[in-house]
């Protein structure tokens, strides 16, 4: 194939693809779209195809092992299902049966579908629902979402994270806690069964405030962590693993712990027995127009005797709303209570150190609840651990790579030489050869073309020119 152009080859092969169909501009698109994906998959299949036949063909095969049979392989690739011609071979030696092509490409017998397949359903499993990603993970395919519910519960590895070479020191540094309710698929049936509900601690790092001036408030160096498996007490010994690796602590640092009061989120003493806890302020306004509803001027009243410790002052304010509303009596007892227990983290709201308020509330919805609690599935506790561990990457601004998934799936030696086989795979420049006629069969000739523009003339002639047939090579 000497001197042919690339746009004239795609034409060409293009055209006769759809030589039964009157292109016009209503359904161009539409044949282009199928054509490469048909084309795709053509070519995976020829790859593959030209990888076994090489091997056996070759001297090393030939020495070691016997032909057994051909036979089919259905694979579900993340460019859709493909049928594979692979050969099974039998050892002259031990008789045991060989395949090549799928050890090299590390499929296991029974597997129907590839690693990059199952990346790319985990990869959207991190930015969509479960429903969603099995729709639209795998071109022109849809699967269903307990393959992907599975696929995700499967993730038992971790990806470590590297340590900065050198610590930073700030003077505060801010520790936000709340919490994110899953469905469960197990059903409680004695006392010490998981309930159906779970509740999650999740938990975010972070600096303060970029600029505090700002209208919008960005923080500065958010981290986050979340677990459906670890107690409150258990993720505050990571969270202080991670600072205790990223910062400087010594005395002059500040740590400030915020959250809604919840009974685990107050079980830091362990971790960071000198932080300070805060109140969440949201929380803390919610339980007030509980009790005084929108009256501001009482509500400004409240405020003040809560910030000044006057307790006493406080009580005879809620039995007086307590009159007013009388079938709310449970509701404001129990706003009452709550703003009591935590008076001390109430008035530490006006810390003068305290610049970035808590925001959880927010977060757990954007990053977590959309995907978690608003889902009308069950998980199982594998597969809401594992979930979470993804969301927490995203959340953390870490993309999945393919790299990430095979240390999520596999141990740290199967990762290496999965990776290895995958490289050598990729590799496609060092098992080229020239000059083999069966490339034919899958490129179709054409002559080439000239352009009325001379330098542009120039310019694809010298980008195309000189195009030589390729040979896989074992």
């Amino acid at each position: 194939m000497n001197n042919i152009t690339f746009f004239d080859t795609f034409l060409k092969y293009f055209l006769e693809k759809n030589e039964d169909i009157c292109l016009s501009f209503a359904n161009l698109e539409d044949c282009i779209v199928k054509f490469t994906d048909e084309s795709a998959l053509e070519f995976y299949k020829f790859i593959i195809e030209k990888i076994d036949l090489d091997y056996k063909k070759s001297d090393e095969r030939k020495e070691k092992y016997v032909v057994k049979e051909t036979y089919s392989r259905t694979l579900l690739t993340s460019l859709g299902p493909i049928t594979l011609s692979l050969t099974r071979y039998k050892d002259r030696k031990t008789g045991k049966s060989f395949c090549y092509t799928r050890d090299f490409l590390n499929i296991l017998p029974y597997q129907r579908m590839t690693l990059f397949a199952k990346f790319k359903l985990a990869e959207n499993s991190i930015e969509f629902n479960m429903s969603q990603a099995a729709r639209i993970s795998i071109r022109n395919h849809e699967v269903s979402r307990s393959t992907v519910s599975r696929l995700v519960g499967k993730l038992d590895g971790s990806i470590h994270e590297k340590n900065p070479e050198k610590k930073k020191h700030v003077k505060v540094i801010y520790i936000e806690v709340d919490e994110l309710h899953a469905n469960l698929q197990n059903k409680k049936k004695r006392k010490n069964d998981l309930s159906k509900n779970k509740i999650c601690p999740v938990m975010c790092v972070h600096e303060g405030y970029v600029n505090e001036n700002a209208k919008r408030k960005v923080k500065k160096n958010t981290h986050y962590f979340a677990s459906a498996k670890l107690t409150y007490e258990n993720l505050y010994d990571v969270v202080f693993e991670y600072i205790d690796n990223h910062y400087i602590i010594d005395e002059s640092v500040t740590i400030f712990i915020s959250g809604d009061g919840g009974k685990g989120i107050k079980t830091y003493d362990t971790a960071f027995p000198t932080a300070i806890y805060v109140a969440d302020r949201f929380h803390y306004k919610k339980k007030m127009k509980v009790i005084f509803k929108n009256e501001k001027s009482i509500l400004k009243i409240a405020d003040e005797y809560i910030r000044n410790n006057n307790i006493e002052d406080f009580k005879k304010l809620v039995d007086i709303q307590i009159e007013k509303y009388p079938d709310q009596r449970e509701k404001i007892e129990k706003s009452k209570k709550y703003i009591i227990n935590n008076i001390d983290a109430i008035k530490n709201q006006d810390h003068p150190l305290y610049k970035a308020p808590c925001s959880m509330e927010g977060t757990i919805s954007s990053k977590y609840a959309r995907y978690i609690t608003s889902s009308p599935y069950a998980f199982s506790l594998n597969g809401l651990e594992n979930k979470l561990k993804i969301l927490t990457l995203r959340a953390n601004k870490h993309k999945l790579t393919f790299d990430d998934f095979i240390m999520l799936n596999y141990s740290s030696d199967e990762q290496i030489e999965i990776i290895n086989k995958i490289n050598e795979l990729l590799n496609i420049k060092n098992r080229i050869n020239i000059n083999d006629k069966t490339s034919d069969s899958f490129i179709p000739t054409a002559k080439s073309f000239k352009l009325d523009d001379l330098s542009l003339n120039d310019y694809v002639t010298n980008l195309t020119r000189n195009r030589r047939e390729v040979k896989f090579i074992s």
